[in-house]
């Protein structure tokens, strides 16, 4: 009788819908493992089920333990379906516990282009773990013996069996910038065959513009801008770089780039400590918010004061602010842009935001509007592609602060707009609505440097 009962006790519970259990984050993960067994007895090739599988091994919202079964199954269900999958998701795979286990099965398995896939998600920052430390080390020089971690990401970069997607081969760019440094950088892409648009436009741009795009969107940006359909802009920029001293060319980057093309000469011939002066003289005129928005994150970090960023400013950082504030201060620049904070005043739907730019056909400033992606709620602002690309042409990325009237404890970015920024590599402008006749200027770069540029008012 008691060893009746114990087997009754101790069966696995049966469950009208099992699939519907297995990915209820509500249960118990022990009854959510029996519950995805039975589906595998009674279900196995359903549709239903391979997609419940999938959703609970590539969200990161399941424990480590049910996302581990679910890989085994889909493996085992259709191993070339899921190494497919593994190609574009892996960077989704940020637990260490189901990475140690798909590295495992990688190894054993010998898939195709699994080196490729490693090298994207060491490509990945990893917070607290420095790059050496990184697992994917291990299971790169495994998977390539006799080669050390820095010459598989190398080989992936320069695609020497033309068998990489461009997407690791970025990743492999990225990730080689940060174990190299800029002048090892160099040296190896001065060894890369010219075998693909990446390398050869890379290249390009080290040797005619002296700057080195080490991210996804940087290298889309250099892509366009190196189409054959954009072309004198790019040979305008190239002819002016070639013209800089070696202080004018330190640090030098894409989004300098649209500035250099229509300054005057006379703005080339600054040195960095006149454009310091120049910059801190237009910024001590104005009146200052710096509080900093919090709606997202402390900002103790990221100070907005000049003098604070100062020494990390290079010449073409100086020069960008120079001529962002002349911009901004142009009267039909600023009655554009109360124009658009007015509008985004009476819209909770999504921020306001578009790209200043300088239109030679009108030899004026312009900023231009630009819907969103999508809207998805009043502190934010999804930018569409059509804005990021007029971005690779534009002098800044803008956007407002102006969920209310009297905004000025939101004044400057969050660490959204940080995120955004490092990304994009854009310059970017806030636009914070301080009263009806005021707007606070914040400018900030990728590298995280944030300057209260002042005030504008109409």
């Amino acid at each position: 009788m008691m060893l009746a009962l114990c087997v009754a006790a101790c069966a696995p519970r049966q469950y009208d819908d099992p699939i519907a259990v297995m990915l209820d984050r509500g249960e118990d993960p022990g009854w959510r493992l029996e519950a995805a067994q039975q589906a595998a007895q009674q279900y196995p090739d359903s549709p239903e089920r391979i997609k419940a599988l999938k959703k609970m091994a590539w969200s990161r919202r399941h424990p480590a333990k049910l996302r581990i079964y679910a890989i085994d199954q889909l493996v085992a269900h259709d191993e070339e379906a899921f190494v497919e999958d593994l190609g574009r998701r892996i960077v989704l795979m940020q637990d260490w516990d189901v990475f140690d286990h798909v590295a495992k099965l990688g190894i054993d398995r010998n898939w195709r282009n699994f080196t490729s896939m490693i090298v994207r998600h060491y490509a990945l920052k990893a917070h607290g773990i420095a790059d050496r430390e990184r697992r994917e080390r291990q299971v790169l020089e495994t998977l390539n013996r006799g080669k050390s971690t820095e010459e598989v990401v190398f080989e992936v970069f320069a695609n020497f069996d033309a068998s990489v997607s461009s997407t690791h081969q970025v990743a492999a760019w990225n990730l080689l910038y940060r174990l190299y440094g800029r002048e090892k950088l160099l040296e190896a892409l001065a060894r890369a065959p010219d075998r693909t648009a990446m390398v050869f436009d890379l290249k390009a741009a080290a040797r005619e513009i002296k700057v080195l795009p080490v991210n996804r969107e940087g290298v889309l940006w250099l892509s366009h801008l190196r189409d054959r359909l954009n072309r004198t802009q790019w040979n305008k920029a190239r002819d002016i770089v070639a013209a800089l001293t070696d202080e004018q060319t330190q640090g030098l980057s894409l989004r300098h780039l649209a500035v250099l093309t229509h300054v005057d000469g006379r703005d080339l011939t600054y040195t960095r400590a006149q454009l310091l002066k120049r910059v801190q003289t237009n910024i001590n005129i104005g009146k200052h918010y710096t509080k900093g928005p919090t709606f997202d994150g402390p900002m103790e970090n990221y100070p907005q004061h000049f003098y604070a960023a100062a020494d990390k400013l290079t010449w073409a950082d100086l020069l960008v602010m120079d001529v962002l504030w002349r911009a901004i201060n142009e009267p039909n620049v600023v009655r554009a842009l109360f124009a658009q904070r007015d509008a985004d005043l009476a819209d909770t739907s999504t921020e306001y935001g578009g790209v200043l730019k300088w239109s030679d056909e009108n030899s004026r400033y312009l900023v231009t509007s630009y819907e969103p992606m999508w809207r998805r709620h009043d502190l934010k602002l999804i930018p569409s592609d059509e804005m990021i690309v007029a971005c690779y042409k534009g002098l800044a990325h803008y956007h407002f602060h102006a969920q209310h009237m009297k905004n000025s404890l939101y004044a400057g970015p969050g660490r959204g707009d940080l995120k955004a920024g490092e990304r994009l590599n854009f310059n970017f402008l806030i636009f914070t609505s301080i009263n009806q006749n005021r707007l606070n200027v914040d400018y900030h770069q990728p590298d995280g440097t944030v300057v209260d540029l002042g005030t504008i008012t109409r």
